[in-house]
């Protein structure tokens, strides 16, 4: 959650802040992707090289099934989500 947290950061609102429908909009284009980053950086570091290894294979399977474009070249733990260009 404090990964998720960090991206959510610019999207609060305060007394001289004030967020629009746009720009709600614009996160919700993208919260699948930054949940999966998430993921991947707080689940799917808590092993080993081999366990990394098993969990990339599996987790792309997930990623697979949620219809979601993933780079294929490396490990998921190479990526992170851009959201200026909303692109891996």
């Amino acid at each position: 959650m404090r990964i998720l947290e960090c991206f959510f950061a610019s999207y609060v609102e305060s007394e001289i802040k004030k967020i629009s429908k746009d720009e709600i909009g614009n996160l919700e284009s993208m919260i699948t992707q930054l949940f999966m980053f998430a993921i991947f950086w707080s689940i799917g570091t808590t092993t080993t090289l081999e366990g990394r290894i098993k969990f990339d294979k599996w987790i792309r399977e997930k990623i697979t099934s949620l219809d979601l474009e993933f780079p294929e070249e490396r490990m998921v733990y190479d990526y992170k989500f851009n959201t200026e260009t909303k692109e891996w």
